[in-house]
């Protein structure tokens, strides 16, 4: 936490792995899994390196995206496989794929704060509890 700043746990943010409806008994081989037509979510650069690590190798690239929202919106077409917030799934028909068991995956879930400048809280009443419900509904959202 940084001097003068105010910030709140929110919960964390799970990822997981998208596959095609289709294709989803390849999804308990690692190498099958790779093999798969991926989208590269280039915004996360990190993430996409430790999905390889634990793949073993980098998955076939079929498409990069800057965002998760964009990547998501490939995964519902049921042709390619993506690492995603497990928030997707809702977006995504489980007709066209679906979120599949990766062991150790959770490992790489990430911590979400929600945080804002402390004077400015003191400062406007109406926005200190504007952060209060934020804190509030995000968490809910997320499952905390």
């Amino acid at each position: 936490k940084q001097e003068g700043m105010a910030a709140r746990q929110l919960g964390k943010l799970r990822y997981q792995v998208f596959v095609p409806t289709a294709e989803q008994g390849k999804a308990n081989h690692h190498g099958e899994l790779a093999g798969l037509p991926h989208v590269h979510v280039t915004g996360n650069e990190d993430l996409m390196e430790r999905y390889a690590k634990m793949l073993g190798r980098a998955p076939t690239v079929a498409l990069r995206c800057e965002t998760f929202p964009q990547a998501a919106v490939a995964v519902a077409t049921g042709q390619v496989a993506a690492v995603l917030p497990a928030v997707a799934a809702r977006e995504i028909p489980a007709s066209r794929a679906v979120a599949v068991p990766f062991k150790g995956f959770g490992d790489h879930d990430l911590a979400l704060s929600l945080v804002a400048r402390t004077r400015r809280l003191e400062a406007a009443p109406k926005l200190g509890k504007l952060f209060s419900r934020l804190t509030v509904e995000l968490r809910s959202a997320l499952g905390g």
